[in-house]
């Protein structure tokens, strides 16, 4: 005889009642997009808008949607080329996607940015294409994660010793952004090659430190203020959920806390090694440097 087949009402309701939920964040969050795309710089700068994202941890599942040839990838239009995978991606049980820093740099893998605002200038794609990835990973319930690189940033000119630490913000379509960005030698870390001398002293560990591009003095208010408007930005207007953090061994773990409680990303994460050895019991990972980060970041 057929079995029988007992369905439980009650937990389908519930689920179905869930799933509804997670269709109008999805509708209310593409809504908060689109309006903040008419806001002025200073409410994002004095306000930001209640962001209601929560991410449970035990059911995320990210995928690295990049590598370091992918530039070359879709002539000079990554974001398409994923773009047309995302329906795999969620049929595959992908929550995340970790995506490419997103602005103009000096090389083309987006690790040595420089322009921040100029997403037009990067190898991956242009702004409006990586804003309908975004949307379509969006009605698609995968949140997506920018690739942070704010340890170093590269000048577009140089200064009267001819040491490249004048920068240059690349926003060019909202006035109200202007000098949003635009730093001079100060920027810089005390001690760097780029530094006009007036900066503060970077970490002290040799190994914090990067010597391909100037290092960005975190404890300048302004240099704060334009990072904390970029991130905004990223956030409210192009439209990511979370930010992976490269290189933060090269800044102190407040800096990123800080960035974060400005920013409100829906989660986190920061590119942290460090060093490792063997000794008569195999591969030893030295994780006094890893433990306590989490708890520093805040």
């Amino acid at each position: 005889t057929p079995s029988l087949l007992l369905i439980n009402f009650e937990k389908f309701n519930e689920e179905a009642a869930l799933h509804e939920k997670e269709l109008d964040a999805i509708e209310e969050r593409a809504q908060l997009n689109r309006l903040q795309r008419k806001m002025k710089s200073t409410h994002l700068i004095e306000r930001m808008a209640k962001i209601t994202d929560t991410v449970d941890s035990s059911k995320m599942v990210l995928l690295q949607g990049f590598n370091w040839e992918s530039w070359r990838s879709g002539g000079g239009d990554w974001y398409s080329v994923i773009g047309k995978r995302i329906q795999m991606l969620h049929d595959m049980g992908f929550t995340d996607l970790w995506l490419p820093p997103c602005s103009q740099s000096v090389a083309p893998q987006g690790y040595l940015p420089s322009q921040l605002f100029n997403l037009d200038g990067s190898k991956y794609g242009s702004q409006a294409a990586l804003e309908t990835l975004l949307e379509k990973c969006h009605k698609h319930g995968i949140r997506c994660l920018a690739d942070i690189v704010i340890n170093h940033r590269c000048g577009d000119k140089q200064d009267s010793q001819g040491r490249w630490n004048q920068f240059s913000s690349g926003m060019t379509t909202r006035p109200s952004f202007a000098g949003v960005g635009d730093w001079g030698g100060w920027a810089i870390t005390l001690g760097d090659q780029y530094s006009d001398g007036s900066g503060m002293h970077a970490p002290g560990k040799a190994d914090g430190k990067f010597d391909a591009a100037p290092d960005i003095d975190h404890r300048n208010p302004k240099v704060q203020d334009s990072i904390n408007i970029w991130l905004r930005w990223l956030r409210l207007q192009v439209g990511f959920d979370g930010w992976r953090f490269d290189f933060v061994k090269g800044y102190g773990a407040e800096f990123v806390g800080s960035y974060c409680s400005k920013s409100h990303p829906a989660w986190a994460v920061g590119e942290l090694w460090t060093d490792m050895h063997y000794d008569h019991h195999g591969l030893c990972v030295r994780l006094r440097h890893l433990i306590p980060y989490p708890s520093m970041a805040g």
